[in-house]
């Protein structure tokens, strides 16, 4: 009896460890997404369009950049530049002193700041997909709470959804660029805190249950 029991306990911390060592790997593959998606470049060019692309060195001038699709150094006017979004390197000669540490630069219009700004201030319906994937993460695991983690947080807002209380405004490229931008990552960090909130709480019930079923 007191083996049987001992060979029970033994094959609960087992599923405990398993258990937590499928979190971690979901929280690891969680930083991983966010860091690379951070991590991306862009350029917004005066006439509305926004390049994706890999940015290599920033001047008081110039900007280069590579596109993702080839190897080739291109360069654009600064002047031809509204806003522009890179991990800076050594060595980057865009200030009059290089940046010695990653860091984010980013040049908005006052258009763009404001869309900004009304989105944090109007932009709420997030929470219908922050709430479904918690309770996924809750119910069925952190693994397959990533499948609707993973959509939700690819698609941006609805028109119908974003809230905004201006229709002249939006029809401002800057503004609703400035709006949607950030409404779409408004949504995502939501619905990511929610699904992470969701593991712990299924990592905490995978526990209990087995500390109670020893």
């Amino acid at each position: 009896m007191k083996s049987h029991s001992t060979n029970r306990s033994r094959i609960n911390i087992l599923c405990i460890s398993s258990n937590a060592r499928w979190t971690i790997f979901t929280v690891l593959l969680f930083w991983i997404f966010f860091h690379s998606a951070q991590a991306q470049d862009y350029l917004k060019t005066n006439d509305g369009r926004i390049l994706n692309v890999r940015i290599s060195e920033v001047t008081l001038s110039e900007i280069k950049y590579r596109n993702k699709n080839d190897s080739i150094l291109y360069s654009i006017p600064r002047s031809d530049v509204s806003a522009f979004k890179y991990m800076a390197l050594p060595g980057d000669s865009t200030a009059a002193t290089p940046d010695y540490f990653p860091e984010t630069k980013t040049i908005k219009s006052p258009m763009y700041m404001k869309g900004v700004h009304d989105a944090e201030i109007h932009y709420g319906n997030y929470r219908t997909a922050a709430m479904g994937t918690f309770w996924a993460a809750v119910i069925v695991g952190p693994g397959p709470a990533l499948i609707p983690a993973f959509i939700t947080t690819s698609i941006g807002p609805t028109e119908k959804n974003l809230c905004y209380t201006d229709t002249i405004l939006m029809n401002n490229p800057d503004y609703k660029n400035g709006y949607t931008t950030y409404a779409k990552e408004k949504k995502t960090k939501k619905v990511w805190r929610g699904y992470l909130g969701g593991m712990i709480i299924n990592l905490a019930l995978v526990i209990v249950f087995f500390s109670a079923a020893n």
